[in-house]
């Protein structure tokens, strides 16, 4: 009943799906040229399309991840998500491969499939970058390191609100609005 409402109300009205799919298609061919390597993402060597079977990775990591953030493992959650964002790119590598064998609908609801998970695997790259610690105050202080210039324009402040250093106005305070 959902997969019905699902097609008949979404996928089939997105028209775009399959030209985002001939768009994929073409760097697909382009990055990945050698006819072996399509032939092994493709999976002709198992005897089964690739993509689903790499699809268990990053839903298994990231999962579990889920599970150890909730047990306050934190360092544990860092490497199962950083293995599924490893395997949501190898999946959409061989996902891409894949998607130049189909036509019709199959191709159009890949090419919508596709863009949802390449927002997807976005997101988890900034979450996995978070993780990290790569927030925007270490960018700040990358920043700092930039010539003068450049750090007066911009700068932060000890409460960690942002300056401009322009004249006129509010510009140049820094600290909350008083209404």
């Amino acid at each position: 009943m959902i997969r019905r409402f699902i097609n008949r109300n979404l996928l089939d009205k997105w028209g775009w799906g399959v030209g985002i799919a001939d768009f994929y298609t073409a760097i697909s061919r382009f990055v990945i040229r050698p006819t072996w390597l399509r032939s092994f993402l493709h999976g002709t060597w198992l005897g089964h399309p690739l993509h689903p079977l790499l699809t268990d990775v990053p839903i298994g990591g990231l999962t579990i991840a889920i599970v150890l953030d909730l047990f306050g493992v934190y360092d544990g959650a860092n490497w199962a998500t950083g293995l599924g964002v490893l395997g949501l790119i190898g999946a959409a590598i061989a996902g891409f491969v894949d998607l130049d064998e189909t036509d019709g609908k199959p191709r159009q609801y890949g090419g919508v499939h596709s863009t949802i998970m390449l927002a997807a695997i976005l997101v988890y790259v900034v979450s996995m970058l978070v993780r990290l610690g790569v927030t925007p105050s270490r960018l700040s202080a990358t920043r700092s390191s930039l010539p003068a210039r450049t750090s007066a324009a911009t700068s932060s402040s000890p409460s960690g609100t942002w300056s401009t250093g322009m004249r006129g106005g509010r510009a140049g305070r820094s600290g909350p609005r008083s209404t």
